[in-house]
């Protein structure tokens, strides 16, 4: 009986968050909910569907996205040989910016939560290049998803990884939301801190052919840097770097300041 109250109880605080949730306005919005409650609105962008082949790249703007991210839709295109497809963003990066480090899930809205998730959405983890984000066909982030509300999922991912992402929507033609998963200013302070404080090791170390490692924290041995830069990200590496260089300027001469008053007092007994 006690068993049965407590999942009964269980039950009741799930239903009291979901309702607690707030649907997007309309269809196809979607936005982050922070663990302080506050919301953040993914960006809604157009995308476009293209077809690479070895050599080219050509526009194939008639195929519906959602039917681009279905098996074995990208195959052999009579006009170009073989070819795949990719969905395009034309720009860098989204202005929906989350945190990596502080858990997040996504409210998103449909026409119907009566189906399958998986049936109705798809994630994918673009590449930046050229100036814009793209994903291949068939890719995509497995994600968990409950109902919340008449029409709406909230989604979380099943492993965050740093980078741009894009929520495809199977009833829209090109309409993608997108949001950048990365690291804040307070992240790269905390990182860079733990190798300020005294007896800890130096955060970054040149070799004998002086290529430079930087000491993974999460594993706690240093890697290079290239290995580095495609765990956390090269904006996190580059930001680490610029950071600790002034960090480490700043207390050596706070040291020596110390160390020169020190003597001064030494001297004036």
């Amino acid at each position: 009986m006690k068993k049965l109250f407590s999942l009964f109880a269980l039950a009741l605080v799930v239903q009291m968050a979901n309702a607690q949730l707030i649907e997007p306005e309309f269809i196809g919005q979607a936005y982050a909910l922070l663990p302080n409650g506050k919301r953040v609105e993914l960006q809604s962008e157009m995308g476009y569907v293209a077809a690479h082949s070895n050599t080219t790249t050509h526009a194939a703007s008639s195929l519906n996205i959602w039917n681009v991210f279905l098996p074995n839709v990208y195959s052999v295109s009579q006009s170009y040989g073989k070819s795949e497809h990719y969905l395009h963003v034309p720009s860098v990066a989204s202005l929906a910016k989350l945190r990596i480090k502080a858990p997040f899930s996504i409210v998103l809205r449909l026409e119907s939560n009566e189906y399958l998730p998986e049936a109705q959405i798809k994630i994918v983890r673009f590449l930046q290049d050229d100036g814009e984000r793209s994903a291949h066909a068939g890719s995509g982030v497995s994600f968990h998803a409950v109902k919340v509300g008449k029409s709406s999922y909230q989604v979380t991912l099943d492993k965050p990884f740093y980078g741009e992402y894009g929520v495809v929507f199977k009833n829209d033609m090109n309409l993608v939301q997108t949001f950048s998963l990365g690291y804040s200013d307070e992240d790269v302070r905390e990182y860079v801190q733990m190798f300020l404080e005294p007896g800890a090791v130096d955060m970054m170390r040149y070799t004998f052919d002086n290529s430079c490692e930087i000491f993974d924290a999460e594993n706690g041995e240093y890697i290079e840097e290239n290995v580095f830069a495609q765990k956390y990200g090269l904006d996190f590496l580059r930001r680490i770097k610029a950071e600790y260089k002034i960090e480490k300027k700043a207390l050596s001469k706070a040291q020596k300041a110390l160390k020169k008053a020190q003597r001064k007092a030494k001297k004036s007994r």
